[in-house]
């Protein structure tokens, strides 16, 4: 009976590893069976006897992922308890660089199962966490800085974040398939990414002046009247896209919302993905016209970037359709390749950012990767809603969220607090 256990264990093991093998090649967008029993040359069925369903298969992958790592970070806590912060925030770098370098399919099965999701993770990580804040915690004491719990909670959401984004140059691949880019030494780019860690993305010689938050959440909030209005399909996408989800809704659906036919759908749309990409490009062309009026008018990339925060944010809570819509975006815009974003959009869309890097006023390495800040604040802000969404969203609250975690970006761990108190606001007016 033990040796029975075994077997089966070990072929369970054999089936996990295949699948996450795989499954990594189409970037978790096609996670076929088939595909698993192919690779494993064995029948569909027999997969059953391991595993009652493909849902099951992907939580198995997921539980055996979580196990690794939050075992990696048990290991960290003990070695790094009492460390300084730039030994303790080396170590974080290199913990996950480490950690994903041994196994790359890692590195993607994270951003696309697990960092997307953040309530799914808060029971299954609740202790971990509580670790880890209590050690960011005790390092920031020891500089004199005292912060609430809160506030350490979104230290450790940025750090984790921080990381595992600007990782990305080294483990994906570009178009074509070829390796990333030799941008510079794997030991530099680390270190890199433990300078945005301690000290923000912010260059060295600009100097840290005073941000206005309420000032500029009152000028960059999105309120409905700055919202054009939708006509009678967009309307009703949004409004079935909000009650039944993406897996929940159908073109009939739709056509009920609309009162027509099915067939008479089809002459505005091909199919349910093509409602969805224009309501996507709706949504695009909305927030670009409002960059213009409500993050172009402010001065320099630390105004401007948080001014992109709050128009997020702000716009996001006016539109609870966008919540599904991103997550719709996310899984169709895994390919078997990277693909980079258009530089005419980054252009567009956040040239506060390619003026920031132009201006200095961002560290240099960010001209090779410019998209990178961009998609930090984004992640950060989205990250912020979607933690929000479980409850009724207090505006103020993720205002106030969204404020600490810019000041994260900005000046790194430690100097998103004044030292001594984290309530002083070192010529920043925020109530």
């Amino acid at each position: 009976m033990t040796e029975m256990r075994h077997k089966k264990k070990d072929h369970k093991g054999k089936i996990l590893s295949a699948a996450m093998d795989v499954w990594a090649k189409t970037q978790y967008q096609n996670t076929s069976l088939n595909l698993v029993a192919k690779r494993l040359n064995m029948t569909k069925q027999a997969l059953y006897r391991y595993f009652p369903s493909k849902e099951g298969l992907l939580q198995a992958l997921r539980d055996d992922f979580l196990a690794k790592f939050l075992q990696m970070h048990e290991i960290f806590l003990e070695k790094n308890t009492g460390a300084g912060e730039n030994e303790f925030l080396k170590n974080l770098v290199n913990l996950y660089y480490t950690f994903f370098k041994s196994n790359r399919n890692h590195y993607m099965f994270f951003i696309r199962k697990i960092m997307g999701n953040p309530p799914t993770l808060r029971k299954e990580t609740a202790d971990l966490a509580t670790k880890m804040t209590h050690a960011i915690e005790q390092l920031l004491a020891r500089q004199a800085i005292h912060v609430k719990p809160v506030e350490i909670n979104l230290s450790l959401r940025f750090l984790i974040s921080a990381i595992i984004l600007f990782l990305f140059p080294l483990f994906i691949k570009n178009r074509g398939g070829c390796p990333p880019p030799k941008i510079m030494d794997e030991g530099i780019w680390l270190e890199f990414i433990f300078t945005c860690c301690r000290r923000g993305i912010l260059n060295d010689s600009l100097p840290k002046t005073g941000i206005d938050y309420e000032r500029i959440e009152k000028t960059a909030e999105v309120t409905p009247e700055d919202i054009p209005p939708n006509d009678k399909l967009m309307d009703a996408i949004e409004a079935v896209v909000t009650e039944g989800g993406l897996d929940g809704t159908s073109i009939e659906q739709f056509a009920h919302r609309l009162g027509m036919s099915k067939s008479s759908l089809y002459f505005h749309f091909k199919n349910k993905d093509d409602m969805l990409g224009q309501l996507a490009n709706t949504v695009q062309s909305h927030i670009t016209g409002l960059l213009d009026k409500k993050v172009r008018l402010f001065g320099g990339f630390p105004e401007c970037s948080y001014a992109f925060m709050v128009l997020l944010g702000s716009y996001t809570l006016n539109k609870p359709s966008l919540f599904t819509l991103f997550s719709w975006l996310r899984f169709q815009n895994i390919q078997l390749e990277f693909k980079p974003p258009d530089p005419a959009f980054l252009k567009e869309v956040f040239s506060f950012v390619l003026d920031g890097i132009r201006e200095n006023e961002l560290l240099p390495a960010f001209s090779q990767r410019p998209f990178l800040p961009a998609i930090l604040l984004n992640i950060l802000t989205m990250q912020t809603l979607i933690i929000a969404s479980g409850e009724k969203p207090d505006k103020k609250k993720i205002f106030r969220e969204l404020h600490i975690l810019h000041r994260h970006c900005l000046y790194g761990l430690s100097g998103a607090f004044p030292a001594g108190n984290s309530q002083q606001k070192t010529g920043e007016r925020y109530q």
